[in-house]
């Protein structure tokens, strides 16, 4: 089995980092409303967890996944990674920013 660090990036205004738990309710709140019809959705609660699950196991499947967009103030603002769900022919570079911080 290959152990894989999943990375912390940081620059001056933003780091990218792994999913907690705890950003599962925002995440949801995306994917469940009206801008997740852009990303197949809006999905239900059980829906988006898979897809936050995905989004966070192909770091150890695939060496590779999502991370967390989060400001200098601790402020979760988004996600940028590369997903690969059973669904999908290969690998695909997607981004999504959460409400208050779009523009």
């Amino acid at each position: 089995m290959t152990t894989f660090t999943i990375p912390t990036l940081k620059t001056d205004r933003l780091t990218l980092r792994p999913y907690h738990v705890d950003d599962f309710p925002t995440y949801f709140a995306l994917m469940s409303g009206n801008r997740a019809q852009y990303m197949g959705g809006p999905y239900t609660q059980s829906q988006a967890w898979d897809w936050f699950s995905n989004d966070t196991v192909t770091w150890q499947f695939f060496g590779y996944g999502t991370l967390a967009i989060e400001t200098e103030d601790g402020a979760l603002a988004g996600f940028v990674g590369l997903i690969n769900p059973p669904s999908f022919p290969e690998p695909e570079c997607g981004w999504g920013l959460y409400e208050g911080f779009t523009g």
